[in-house]
């Protein structure tokens, strides 16, 4: 399943053939998968581009304002959880 959603994943996609190789995952296996991730990312932004179309420049700038409160906000729950999992019990 890593190969369907690694296309998803920046960076990700392009190590997909890799893993793929080392875990010794069968050509056709590989194909499918492969051609599963790659086709549901197509379709997921084409769709994104059709529903969106002209409001782009709207969204865009509803994304860059809201994108670093998402972003720290992320942070901020990540660091709680390391904190709370990885601290030292007295």
């Amino acid at each position: 399943m890593s190969l369907v959603f690694g296309y998803f994943i920046p960076g990700l996609r392009h190590l997909n053939a890799y893993a793929a190789g080392m875990s010794k995952l069968t050509y056709p296996t590989f194909l499918l998968y492969a051609a599963l991730g790659s086709v549901s990312w197509i379709l997921t932004f084409l769709s994104l581009g059709k529903v969106t179309g002209e409001k782009w420049d709207i969204i865009g700038s509803l994304i860059h304002r809201y994108l670093w409160l998402g972003l720290t906000g992320g942070i901020i729950v990540v660091a709680t959880f390391w904190w709370i999992r990885v601290r030292p019990r007295k």
